[in-house]
């Protein structure tokens, strides 16, 4: 009976060890997914599958954001990741759909270059446009935040006081550029000038 009794307790605390180091333990077991999962009525797809960890199921961030139009970026000075919804505090979005009275390639403007002045820079094969290139007829503030508004489109957030968006980045000299394709615009230089584009 005392051996039984024993063999009873070792077995309690042994099941409550493991149970606790499972508890507290940093890994999971996951399994790729054995589903497909659909966004708007098309197959998702990314370099890493969708897994599934404990009956949740989980997706690549940044295909995600991707596949729902959402911009993901990394911040590699705060060492996050930082996500722009499509709709900002004030109501303002940022809509990367081209209206449809709007034809494709039409020019929305001619820029003439003035060197260290007007700025277009790529990064990571995204482009980016200086604000003052956009045409300060084009810029509306409210308070401390300010916005590019491009003509039948909604404005885009591109300063908060002295925070800018993830999609915006600062060059050397301190001037903000934002993201074309954000604006539903693309640029290409023609001698002396930035021809930018509706997309």
């Amino acid at each position: 009976m005392k051996k039984i009794v024993v063999g009873f307790i070792l077995g309690v605390v042994t099941s409550l060890s493991f149970t606790a180091f499972a508890v507290n333990s940093d890994i999971f077991t996951a399994q790729k997914a054995s589903f497909e999962v659909f966004v708007d009525g098309k197959r998702f797809e990314s370099e890493n599958p969708p897994l599934v960890v404990e009956g949740r199921t989980y997706l690549p961030l940044r295909a995600t954001g991707e596949a729902l139009g959402v911009e993901v970026e990394w911040n590699q000075d705060l060492k996050r990741v930082e996500i722009q919804k499509g709709k900002e505090e004030t109501g303002a979005e940022v809509n990367t759909e081209m209206q449809p009275t709007k034809p494709q390639n039409k020019v929305f403007k001619e820029v003439k270059i003035i060197p260290g002045d007007l700025y277009l820079e790529e990064v990571n094969g995204e482009k980016y446009i200086s604000i003052g290139a956009v045409g300060q007829e084009n810029i509306t503030r409210e308070d401390d935040k300010w916005y590019v508004a491009i003509p039948d489109k909604k404005p885009v957030l591109c300063r908060n006081g002295t925070e800018i968006p993830a999609y915006c980045i600062k060059n050397a000299e301190g001037r903000i550029l934002i993201k074309l394709s954000v604006l539903g615009l693309e640029a290409e230089i023609q001698g002396d000038k930035i021809i930018l584009k509706y997309k």
